[in-house]
């Protein structure tokens, strides 16, 4: 969707990502040629890897981990990091996975966060209370290898890293107590150091108390940008300062309108769309409007927010409503919707009904109404910003001085 269904208004300023060159299958095979993973895989070893939520390469990396390992590896599962998501069918396992299974002879395990298949082990609790309960199979080996994506993240900061652990192979309980510091002011794109909630997630992984390696990727879809081999916190701040390099950008100016487009997989649905507007609404002016363009042909998506918002009346009411006390799952979604809808009006463009998108305080708009719409808007002087793969690339604001 956009930019080539619509004639966009020739005033419009475009915000995009500025990739680097692409590395190479070639390139890929001698950076992944490392002593570290063929260490790490001669003995009994598990792949953690993100689930179909994640544009993440994963198939793409584990064919080549198959091609140098698969004589010498002793992997016994390949683990889909999921978190609270739901299960991937098997076209998207196998999307995932590229079959390596077979290569390897090992199995694929696939995380259940409410405990209904495997009991998860408790951890301790973090000093901001977070009771940390993890998958079992974390515990069974020393060799665990991450393959993760790094991108900005619109309240954990970014992608990658400790997020393999917590929330991918946490209990739902342990990600709820962790996303309630979602409220905070200090959570936001980009942002680590003082992130409560990332700080969170690094003390309950400590827990854990075990040297976890990570192949650590900044990529757009299917390509890669840069990779990091190494100890889980250093590859992971290794692809942090890449993924700033190419996925944050700053604005000297404030926004009328933001037309925010998201690319997939992330436009499957609102729960996962919404990462686009958090990223852009940083520089949108107070009274301005945020059209989220996303297909969400999955609809809504993940119900815990939207039924949330349904039990309040207007925006004020879920702000006064919702405290990192008393989180529930889905709060921190439906904060952020009702705390912009509190000061700017909200336009999604997809496949939501206008009754689904009246009930997240927002207004639906068909492509075509949308071309003249903000054809009409420039002509009145409103300055239009869009932004291009939202749900990765996060905007500032930074005025000149």
């Amino acid at each position: 969707m956009l930019p080539n269904e619509i004639n966009l208004p020739s005033s419009s300023v475009f915000f995009e990502s500025e990739h680097p060159p692409v590395i190479s299958d070639k390139e890929l095979m001698e950076i992944l040629k490392s002593d570290i993973i063929l260490d790490l895989l001669r003995e009994p070893s598990i792949i953690i890897i993100n689930d179909h939520h994640r544009s993440t390469p994963s198939g793409r990396i584990l064919r080549i981990l198959a091609k140098l390992y698969a004589s010498t590896a002793k992997v016994d599962y390949i683990v889909i990091a999921g978190g609270t998501h739901e299960e991937p069918t098997d076209e998207q396992l196998t999307r995932l996975t590229s079959r390596v299974e077979e290569i390897f002879d090992c199995e694929i395990l696939i995380h259940d966060p409410l405990e209904e298949e495997v009991e998860l082990v408790y951890l301790g609790v973090t000093s901001r209370g977070t009771d940390v309960k993890v998958h079992p199979v974390l515990l069974d080996y020393e060799n665990i290898l991450c393959i993760n994506s790094v991108e900005p993240h619109y309240f954990a900061g970014f992608t990658g890293g400790v997020k393999s652990i917590i929330p991918g192979l946490a209990a739902k309980s342990t990600v709820e107590q962790n996303h309630a510091w979602a409220l905070s002011e200090e959570s936001g794109p980009t942002l680590i150091e003082k992130n409560p909630l990332q700080q969170d997630l690094r003390e309950g992984l400590s827990l854990l108390d075990k040297v976890i390696h990570g192949i650590q990727i900044v990529n757009f879809q299917n390509e890669i940008f840069h990779i990091s081999v190494g100890e889980l916190e250093r590859s992971f701040e290794d692809a942090r300062a890449a993924s700033l390099e190419i996925y944050a950008r700053k604005s000297t100016v404030l926004f009328d309108i933001i037309v925010s487009i998201v690319y997939p997989p992330l436009d499957r649905s609102l729960y996962q769309a919404q990462k686009g507007i958090e990223n852009t609404r940083q520089i949108l002016k107070p009274g301005g409007e945020m059209i989220l363009v996303a297909k969400c042909e999955k609809g809504i998506g993940n119900s815990a927010f939207f039924d949330r918002l349904n039990q309040f009346s207007s925006p004020s009411e879920v702000m006064e409503g919702i405290t990192i006390e008393e989180y529930k799952f889905g709060d921190h979604k439906a904060f952020k919707f009702a705390s912009l809808a509190s000061t700017s009006k909200i336009v999604l463009a997809g496949e939501l009904t206008p009754d689904e998108a009246t009930r997240v305080f927002a207004t639906a708009i068909s492509m075509h109404d949308l071309e003249d719409h903000l054809q009409s808007a420039a002509v009145d002087g409103k300055n239009i910003a869009v932004v291009l793969d939202s749900g990765a690339l996060s905007l500032f604001y930074d005025p000149e001085r």
